[in-house]
């Protein structure tokens, strides 16, 4: 359960997620990049879905267009776009509006691509940077004034909430109540260990936090430590698209996070204050503690991406999407998940919206986003229901968002509070007799302070016998409760399905029996936790896995599942995502549906309106790494072996990371005189050790390395060993 069990430590304050955007390919058909084989283009490629297209511009060019067997499409280089320094300052300017611009001539070719797939799958070219509003972004994840703003116990049958507006129990909850939290290098160093990676670059379905230290300390005296630790890998377990109903995604949306800290990898975890404290309130649960258990939620995500003049006058800026971070810390036991939280899954899949949002200039009726309750029965006469409303907890922006007019940006340029939604009631069946909890949405009962200070968790203690049973046997149902009218918003899916491997790492060739990298190095499979009304599914059921391919060069799928096949699965089963040698085209987003989830059973589209399959987080993703034969650089009895000079490292290795990541070359400029020589080759074998998987100083950031370009690396730095 880890996120449900107590006692739970609540922190809060601000996150900067300092994302790169150049890899988001968003101006697609305009492109530089391909995730797909994670190969940069220059020139930059401009894209058509039919070479008519281009050949009937009028222009004073006349650019070849060639086809790309990949994706089917046909594409032009931007052929005056060719150095790096060019790029440069091309991805910083708007297109179109500079008549002296190189490539000036390739207007007519912009505006064509604008009405052929710049309508179906990007955005609008003329007008705006080709670097997106943060291509200097170099991953890394900070935490900002963030402390802790509750903590909750469960004694006697009750559950207490102290914050620093109750005088706290005892001492040691006193002691918590002074602390802050952060993923640096040590509690005072303002140095982050976490960085962000995307599994598939161009998708914001999913992503891995790497982080190699998370720190509670007290605020005023940092070397006094309660908890210091190297976390597995944050995973993304649910993306919410509409926390806040009144902006727009991806700035209105919200993604919990969750990791785990075994025993081992917490210093000293016999002197630790928090594992002391952890162990003194475990006498209702009575299992003995592996580890921590961490999750934080971001939201409130403000992107500076409207002003299309950012990056003038010309200079590197920092610009990353600024967030609001509410966590919390609490035991990790034996059975529970590394990077999810498993319960009972309220989701909106048929159900009426809470809002309607018009800021689009459009009426866009907005779901509650997903929430996991929990229902822990510990005698027949006594249970908790929890219920996390982390990405569900409703909010309001003041100013709301008008699109055109009214955009903020940045953090302060607008406030928040609960939405006035009136009363969740929580029960068994659609009477409205069967409630046997409730939560106030409303900014009076329950402000946004007060849900912070709990975490955004809800707790009920239940002591009648029938009730629990009934609880236990039947599904839960949410009703939102207003004006004497209510209507039906969550309902709990029949089977929970999740997975701990959800950000998957595979080599083409290899056999997928042989597992995926995931946590680190060692291989592991893709093993599903499945469960019902809370508790595992030990009989197998037949569920449907939806491949969705990750199109070569553009954003999300357009269509339904490009194959579905079924397999009998339990709780704990491996499943099947891959038959005989990984391939390319296995660069996917791999769907887990239950019999009976859609009428019919017909899986829908990867993007629909509202419940999207980022909301089920029942999913995982597979980046496959592409194999390239470097022999003739690696093995010195090819016969036309030669070792690799720089010049070879920047074309199949370093290329890729001056053209999409170019805060790297700001701070390593990739030339000749600064990398051909033994010092730096050493350093990029040691970065490169796929034993720093889970390491903050892991190269390159994004997880793109593939094994071939590793042997590569090797041949290289042996040349000055």
């Amino acid at each position: 359960m880890g996120l449900f069990d107590f006692p739970r430590i609540h922190f809060s304050g601000k996150i900067d997620i300092n994302v790169p955007t150049i890899n988001n390919s968003y101006y697609f058909p305009l492109t530089m990049y391909d995730q797909t084989r994670s190969k940069a283009f220059l020139p930059p490629r401009l894209y058509f879905s039919d070479p008519i297209i281009p050949k009937q511009v009028q222009s004073a060019i006349d650019p070849k267009i060639i086809h790309d067997a990949d994706n089917g499409y046909w594409y032009m280089e931007i052929e005056p776009i060719d150095t790096i320094d060019k790029l440069r300052k091309w991805c910083r300017t708007p297109l179109g509006k500079d008549p002296k611009a190189k490539d000036a001539a390739y207007n007519p070719y912009y505006e064509a691509a604008d009405k052929d797939l710049g309508n179906v799958e990007g955005a609008v070219l003329i007008g705006n940077p080709p670097g997106y509003w943060n291509m200097y972004g170099d991953m890394s994840v900070k935490m900002l004034d963030t402390k802790v703003s509750g903590v909750q116990t469960y004694q006697g049958g009750k559950v207490n909430t102290w914050t620093e507006n109750n005088p706290s129990q005892t001492k040691e909850i006193g002691e918590l109540l002074t602390c802050a939290f952060n993923l640096d290098t040590k509690p005072d160093s303002g140095i982050s260990t976490a960085v962000i990676a995307e599994t598939i670059s161009s998708q914001s379905i999913y992503a891995n936090i790497f982080c190699s230290s998370v720190n509670l300390f007290k605020e005023t005296e940092p070397d006094q430590v309660f908890l210091q630790g190297k976390p597995f890998r944050f995973s993304a377990m649910i993306y919410g698209s509409w926390r806040v109903v009144n902006w727009l995604p991806a700035m209105a949306g919200s993604a919990r996070w969750v990791s785990s800290i075994p025993m081992d990898s917490i210093p000293d975890s016999e002197q630790s204050k928090l594992i002391s404290f952890f162990e003194s309130q475990n006498n209702y649960d009575g299992r003995a503690l592996k580890g921590v258990f961490v999750s934080f939620t971001t939201f409130e995500v403000f992107e500076n991406r409207y002003d299309p003049e950012l990056y003038q006058p010309e200079r590197i800026i920092r610009n990353p999407a600024q967030a609001t971070t509410v966590g919390s810390i609490s035991p990790w036991y034996e059975d529970d998940m590394k990077s999810a939280v498993s319960g009972r899954n309220l989701i909106a899949l048929n159900t009426q919206p809470i809002f309607i949002n018009t800021g689009n200039n459009a009426e866009i009726p907005v779901q509650m986003t997903p929430a996991i309750a929990s229902h822990r029965k510990l005698s027949e006469t006594l249970s908790i229901f929890s219920v996390d409303m982390g990405n569900s907890w409703p909010e309001l922006m003041d100013p709301p968002f008008q699109v055109d007019k009214v955009q903020p940006a940045k953090r302060g340029e607008a406030t928040f509070d609960t939405l006035n939604l009136g009363t969740l009631s929580f029960r068994t069946g659609p009477d409205s007799s069967t409630e046997f909890a409730s939560i106030e949405v409303d900014p009076i009962n329950n402000p946004l302070s007060k849900v912070f200070g709990q975490g955004c968790l809800f707790d009920f203690v239940i002591t009648d016998p029938a009730t629990i049973d009934t609880i236990e046997n039947e599904y839960i149902y949410v009703y939102t409760v207003s004006e004497g009218s209510e209507k039906l918003i969550l309902k709990e899916s029949t089977y929970m399905i999740l997975t701990d491997e959800k950000g998957l790492y595979g080599e083409e060739g290899d056999d997928p029996d042989e597992g995926y990298m995931s946590f680190s190095e060692q291989k592991q499979p893709c093993r599903l936790r499945i469960f019902q009304r809370g508790k595992p599914v030990v009989q197998p059921i037949e569920i449907y896995i939806a491949e969705y391919i990750v199109p070569e060069a553009a954003n999300d799928p357009l269509k339904g599942p490009d194959n579905v096949w079924t397999q009998l699965v339990a709780d704990k089963d491996i499943v099947n995502l891959v038959s005989n040698q990984i391939k390319i085209k296995n660069t996917a987003v791999y769907y887990f549906v239950y019999k009976g989830q859609y009428p019919d059973d017909v899986i829908p589209t990867f993007t629909t309106s509202n419940y999207t399959i980022m909301d089920t987080g029942s999913f995982a993703t597979l980046r496959v790494y592409p194999k390239k034969d470097y022999e003739k650089y690696t093995n010195p009895n090819h016969p036309e072996y030669a070792p690799p000079t720089f010049e070879v490292m920047y074309e199949e290795v370093f290329k890729l990371y001056d053209v999409v990541y170019p805060i790297m070359a700001e701070i390593h400029p990739f030339t000749k005189e600064a990398w051909e020589n033994g010092i730096m080759a050493g350093l990029v074998k040691q970065r490169t050790n796929p034993s720093l998987w889970n390491d903050v100083l892991y190269m390159g950031r994004s997880r793109e390395l593939s094994q071939s370009q590793r042997e590569l690396i090797l041949a290289w730095a042996k040349k000055y060993e």
